[in-house]
């Protein structure tokens, strides 16, 4: 059986490369965790004191922002002028849509996260291959 163009790409890294790669893609789990809880979308025993992680919409935007460029630039260190600016807008996009789709809902289920996360991922990706050619690929 073929692997997969994704999994070509995993299998060519080294070991250290698949660990910063994975640490990065946990960053951009993180925004979207962290977007969630800020909307309120958690479940605390009752009676516990509420623990509150991001006090504001600045805060919660600032650290999706550092979150984005740091998973961008643990995904592919070696090219961080392409993958920083694809973290940022990656972050920037799973942070946007996730606010917008909690917006005009009451519950969630666990496997509707995939749906911000995959949209950020599409524009990251759509951004790193524009930086990539514009600062990597002179011949």
């Amino acid at each position: 059986m073929q692997p997969t163009p994704t999994e070509k790409f995993y299998l060519q890294k080294s070991k250290l490369d698949r660990v910063l790669f994975i640490l990065g893609a946990l960053c951009f789990i993180t925004v979207c965790v962290l977007t969630i809880t800020y909307a309120g979308f958690t479940t605390q025993p009752r009676g516990e004191i509420k623990v509150v992680l991001i006090p504001d919409a600045q805060t919660l935007w600032i650290i999706n922002i550092i979150l984005g460029i740091a998973g961008g630039i643990l995904a592919d260190f070696r090219k961080f002028l392409a993958s920083a600016p694809a973290g940022l807008i990656t972050s920037f996009a799973i942070t946007g849509v996730t606010l917008a789709y909690i917006s005009f809902r009451e519950s969630l289920i666990s496997i509707e996260l995939l749906i911000p996360l995959f949209i950020g991922a599409v524009c990251g990706a759509l951004v790193y291959n524009l930086f990539l050619r514009l600062f990597y690929n002179k011949k």
